[in-house]
């Protein structure tokens, strides 16, 4: 394959390789130990439980991977095991050795769902051990969340909190002490409601902005407001529940939590209302996450106040196979001469495209000698084929790690951006249509390996 312009790209998705060894963190000696805010995914496959490790008081559960946190103050401290998939079962240990002492464990966060959420108050200082065991010794993939609680401050309109004007932006507390004021009028999707908060917004340009509640354990009421004190003069958009619809148009599943899209205009102050549909009384256990992105359709990438907003949060992996988080963020895009403009798109082999890729370096990686590595998984029918980019041109990869060779070395940069190819594919001698899916990544030397396994280049040429 020949390609224009070509610097870096990537590193698979598919680094799914299954390990016979037990996770790194199946004991309390090989426990990981967090700061939070704090995200990780990894499998569980293969785990155990130790000799005179304690089962969570919940539910009967084996198959543990352990965790480790130490809160320098005292903390109203929350973790949940959402969007894992299997069977989840958590707790909060004090001790240094098996047997510990349990402090708090959660089976099921929400009726209806099998992974797990507990909050509780840490005490500065202390040391304590967290367990993610599966239901009847279930294993899969985890994700694992941990994070702290904001004490409840914006109850009333006039103490809304500030969103700012920088995305993606995410806010955590716990509501059920929070009340409705004096005049305060109630959201037209939902006018049994209580338990109001208020967050506010003014944007400095016009922007689309996605606002949902996913991630809360209770029934949320998402409004937007204009006015500047109760009762405020229009709400201009609302939802219940967030609505996941089929490609017929039919509704295929309905969450409890809230999600609306909305173009904000600039200089406009904005009121964001969050309340408890009164389905069920609010309860102490009451978590509301709340999150702001921007919409991927409204990023201008040619516009470099926008690059932040416009990036993905890439994925890293040890040489173990163990995943974790990374501050490094990766900006996929594909542009075409008919217009086209995005990723995920199609186009013909006759079209003049051009795929770039920007990588913001996480800050803690910047001046690090790295590997620049470019992975290209060509697709046709059911059949694919794996390639790899070097310093010269491209081969066969096959998916083997101690095989993957780097497009270069290379001290990091704050941001690295390059043309990863333009041009027509019609010059590339390939029986089309065919898919492509391109990551692009570096890596460190202890082999680390960071990625945009989220939003990785994808397109299909007919």
């Amino acid at each position: 394959m020949k390609y224009n312009q070509l610097i870096f790209l990537l590193i698979l998705p598919l680094i799914s390789v299954v390990y016979a060894e037990p996770p790194a963190n199946d004991d309390l000696t090989g426990a990981i130990e967090i700061v939070v805010p704090y995200n990780h995914t990894q499998s569980t496959t293969s785990s155990t439980v130790a000799e005179s490790e304690l089962s969570a008081s919940c539910t009967a559960s084996g198959a543990s991977v352990w965790y480790q946190y130490t809160p320098s103050k005292d903390e109203n401290f929350v973790v949940d095991t959402f969007d894992s998939d299997y069977d989840t079962v958590l707790a909060i240990w004090e001790g240094d050795e098996h047997p510990l002492f349990e402090i708090a464990c959660n089976d099921d966060g929400m009726d209806g769902i099998s992974q797990s959420q507990l909050n509780t108050t840490l005490t500065g200082e202390t040391n304590y051990f967290i367990s993610v065991n599966g239901f009847n010794n279930e294993t899969g993939t985890l994700e694992f969340h941990a994070n702290v609680l904001e004490p409840l401050s914006n109850d009333k309109l006039s103490k809304a909190i500030n969103i700012g004007d920088t995305f993606p932006y995410s806010h955590r507390q716990q509501t059920n002490t929070a009340s409705i004021e004096p005049k305060e009028l109630l959201s037209k999707c939902a006018t049994n409601s209580s338990n109001s908060v208020w967050y506010q917004y003014k944007p400095k340009k016009e922007k689309t902005l996605v606002l949902d509640t996913f991630g809360s354990n209770y029934d949320t009421v998402l409004s937007v407001w204009i006015g500047k004190k109760h009762p405020l003069k229009k709400e201009l958009i609302c939802n219940d529940d967030d609505s996941n619809d089929s490609d017929d148009g039919e509704v295929e599943e309905e969450n409890i939590q809230s999600q609306l899209n909305m173009t904000f205009t600039a200089g406009e102050t904005y009121y964001i209302n969050i309340s408890h549909l009164l389905l069920n009384e609010p309860t102490e256990n009451d978590i509301l996450v709340f999150n702001v992105t921007v919409a991927s359709s409204a990023t201008d990438l040619d516009d470099p106040d926008e690059l932040d907003e416009s990036a993905v949060v890439g994925m890293g992996i040890h040489p173990t196979g163990v995943f974790f988080d990374t501050n490094t963020y990766f900006i996929s895009q594909i542009k075409t001469d008919s217009g086209l403009s995005g990723n995920h798109l199609t186009f013909a082999q006759t079209d003049n495209v051009t795929l770039s890729a920007t990588i913001q370096v996480d800050p803690s990686h910047v001046g690090k000698e790295a590997d620049i590595l470019i992975v290209a998984v060509y697709k046709k029918g059911t059949s694919q084929v794996q390639f790899m980019r070097d310093d010269v041109d491209w081969k066969d990869w096959g998916f083997q790690m101690d095989l993957l060779t780097a497009v270069e070395s290379k001290a990091l940069p704050e941001t690295l951006e390059t043309i990863v190819y333009s041009g027509p594919f019609s010059v590339l001698g390939l029986n089309f249509p065919v898919q492509f899916t391109i990551y692009v990544g570096y890596r460190l030397e202890n082999g680390d390996i960071i990625f945009n396994g989220i939003e990785p280049l994808d397109f299909e040429v007919q």
